[in-house]
Parts: structure tokens; C-alpha cells; sequence
């Protein structure tokens, strides 16, 4: 399921734009439709996958509407759709995912989707383990990173901290190929990394508080190859 808000002070763009994305046919998609930007903002909530938002509103414009948003989930997708394309240099001044021309084109559309699905990886969403007779399924978009520490490893999610016996591999082979490891014990999801240096990256906990990894000597080569190529595949 794919949870989408839109907001467009024309209901009937709005509407449209609606209608194509619900068209979709790889996943289902969930739409939520506001004219409110305001409303919009007081209603988003942490399971929305992406947000479509029109530029040019009288209230606010959408690119200082994406900044609100980027607050609240520096991650999300932004989708910025309008009928002028002179805005395009503003608006990736705010992380935006895509620009959409109107009229919009159903085919166009549909790509930009398909990147969203490749960027959120809703295709292998959970992450399955055991501790103790507890079975836990968590989602893979919610881990930040893996510690290990002896036997244990440290699962760290955007809400909780969870807790198993699973060696290095085993991690690894639960996991999709874009999760990287850069120390003995630590391997990162980089849709939460900010930046990184020679020797440690900074990891986003919950869109404010910071937390530095160390990155060893054995994984420094390796963990800027498939960051860079994580970053290319999902151009955000």
C-alpha cells in the first residue's frame, strides 16, 4: 500500500491527479486529498509514503509548505506539481523528489511512482527476528542502524531500540542489498544518513537528533561505492 497526500487549492486538479495515481497497478495506492495546506500539515501523519504538493497557493506557496514538511520528515518524498516550469530551480532548493508539469501525463506519472517505490523499497519491507519466544516484524524503513555488541545485536528504529542473538551474516542476509556496513559492529540504512567524513557518519534519528558511527579502515572503500550507488538509483 502506498499512502499518498495531495495538496492543490484546485479541487479539480487535485481530483485528477487522484484519479491517475489510483489508477496505478503495480501497488495499491491510498490517497488522501486536502485544499488546506494548513489542514494538511496539522494531519500528516508518520505512514504517509509521499507527498504531491501544488506551488503556486494563495495561502502558502508549496515550496515553503515542503520546508514545513521537511520538519516534520526530512525523508518524505515532495512531489511539487504546477502549471509554470520557471519555479524548477526553487524547488530543489527543499529536496525535491520530482516536478510535475501540468497537464499532468499518466505515463510520466506512472515513472515518478516507480521511483517513489524504489526510493521507500516497499517491495522487501520487513525486517523478521526473534528474542527469547518473542517473534517481532519490523519495518525496514524504520531501521536506522544495527549494533552489534558480543552475541547481541541492537536493532535501532525510529521509535524503539529491539534486541536478538543474530551473528553478522545473518543480519546481512535478512537484509536488502542497499544496507551498508561500515564497522565490525555497525550497519547502516542510508536513507537516514546526513553526511559522513574519512572516518564517521552521521545518522538521523528521528529527522533532529544526530548520532556519529564510526566507519573502520576495512569499510571505507565499500561503504562510499554503494552509498553513491544508493544515492544514483534513487536520484534524491
Amino acid at each position: 500500500m502506498l499512502n499518498v497526500v495531495i495538496c492543490d487549492d484546485s479541487t479539480r486538479d487535485a481530483s485528477q491527479l487522484e484519479q491517475y495515481l489510483l489508477s496505478y497497478d503495480k501497488v495499491p495506492v491510498e490517497t488522501k486529498l486536502y485544499t488546506n495546506p494548513q489542514k494538511m500539515l496539522e494531519q500528516l501523519t508518520r505512514d504517509t509514503h509521499c507527498v504531491f504538493l501544488d506551488i503556486d497557493m494563495p495561502q502558502i506557496t508549496g515550496i515553503d509548505l515542503a520546508r514545513e514538511i521537511r520538519q516534520f520528515n526530512p525523508f518524505i518524498p515532495i512531489i511539487f506539481v504546477t502549471s509554470y516550469r520557471y519555479y524548477m530551480e526553487q524547488v530543489f532548493e527543499v529536496q525535491t523528489f520530482d516536478y510535475l508539469v501540468k497537464p499532468i501525463e499518466p505515463q510520466r506519472l506512472n515513472k515518478v511512482v516507480d521511483r517513489i517505490l524504489r526510493y521507500l523499497d516497499l517491495g522487501q519491507t520487513i525486517f523478521n527476528f526473534s528474542f527469547g519466544k518473542q517473534s517481532y516484524s519490523i519495518p525496514l524503513s524504520d531501521i536506522t542502524y544495527f549494533e552489534k555488541d558480543k552475541r547481541y545485536v541492537f536493532i535501532y528504529t525510529l521509535a524503539d531500540t529491539y534486541k536478538s542473538l543474530l551473528k553478522t551474516q545473518e543480519i546481512l542476509d535478512k537484509l536488502p542489498d542497499y544496507f551498508i556496513q561500515i564497522h565490525a559492529s555497525y550497519i547502516v540504512n542510508p536513507k537516514y544518513i546526513k553526511d559522513f567524513d574519512a572516518k564517521t557518519v552521521t545518522i538521523l534519528l528521528n529527522g533532529t537528533e544526530e548520532h556519529s558511527l564510526p566507519i573502520s579502515r576495512k569499510f571505507q572503500s565499500s561503504f562510499k561505492e554503494k552509498y553513491y550507488k544508493y544515492l544514483s538509483e534513487r536520484n534524491f
